[in-house]
């Protein structure tokens, strides 16, 4: 399973998807049709929320791909919103603000150079 964060042409706001070929399942909405009350903690909104819960958020994920393919009737025909055309959605970068890293390096130079001036 490929994990994707995306917006819908012309929509600025970012969902969280499941690749599947050439198509892309919106979780959020997937989960209310096929587990409804699974997601209540809202953790299938975005990437940035199912990183943040981790644990509980991918095995969510994961059934509800899975549900969601094996989808007969009317689950299936309730399920049309909730899959996209990779050709027709806009994919962003998987975090929306990453953590800042820093490395000691940075520090060890600034250390340096102010010993190097102080004399």
């Amino acid at each position: 399973m490929r994990l994707v964060s995306f917006s819908r042409g012309g929509d600025p706001e970012r969902v969280l998807g499941a690749l599947d070929g050439d198509r892309v399942l919106e979780l959020g909405t997937a989960a209310a049709v096929v587990a409804p009350g699974l997601d209540s903690g809202g953790r299938l909104r975005s990437l940035d929320v199912l990183i943040q819960e981790w644990e509980l958020g991918l095995p969510l994920a994961r059934t509800v791909l899975d549900r969601a393919a094996r989808a007969e009737g009317a689950a299936r025909g309730s399920l049309a919103s909730a899959w996209h055309l990779r050709s027709r959605i806009v994919l962003h970068p998987p975090v929306s603000r990453p953590g800042s890293f820093r490395d000691f390096y940075a520090f060890e130079a600034h250390v340096k150079n102010a010993r190097a001036r102080r004399g």
